[in-house]
């Protein structure tokens, strides 16, 4: 999957598909910042517009949270989102916090595992290989309580060795 202005693209079974507001109803228009994909093959995507909702790729449907979960808008900038381990739950990053999302229940708790001293803008977040969750802020990187200050995090991902780039 790949996130664009220009919509989501999806590459599946040697097809390449676009979902953008002119063939997904729901989308009011194709900016997308992230999409991931649910066990049940929904996608849980956050667009430009600070709308988090739901693209059923099957239907070209787009059925946005933001009405049904007034709390979301109390968050700035929805940045991205990572499902967390062994849960219904994906943690979606945001320029003033994280908060969870229940994608079973569509039901929003506060996300309770950030140190203190780190920056409240995320950038990123990931769940390695050893399934721990490692967030990238604006002044550091968390992974549980354990912190590293003073470098901006943009991106995490893991070589084929387990190590963390």
């Amino acid at each position: 999957m790949l996130s664009s202005q220009n919509g989501l693209y999806c590459y599946d079974h040697g097809k390449l598909e676009q979902y953008n507001h002119q063939n997904v109803s729901g989308f009011i228009h194709s900016q997308v910042r992230f999409a991931r994909p649910l066990p049940d093959g929904r996608l849980l995507v956050g667009n430009h517009l600070h709308y988090l909702g739901y693209l059923f790729p099957d239907k070209h449907e787009f059925l946005p949270l933001n009405e049904k979960l007034p709390q979301i808008e109390g968050y700035r900038t929805i940045i991205d989102a990572c499902l967390l381990p062994k849960t219904t739950v994906a943690a979606v990053l945001t320029q003033n916090g994280i908060f969870c999302i229940d994608f079973q229940t569509d039901s929003i708790t506060a996300f309770g595992l950030l140190p203190a001293g780190l920056s409240q803008k995320f950038n990123c977040a990931f769940v390695d290989s050893k399934q721990r969750v490692w967030i990238g802020t604006q002044n550091g990187l968390a992974q549980g309580y354990r912190i590293w200050l003073n470098a901006c995090i943009k991106g995490i991902t893991e070589d084929k060795k387990g190590n963390k780039r």
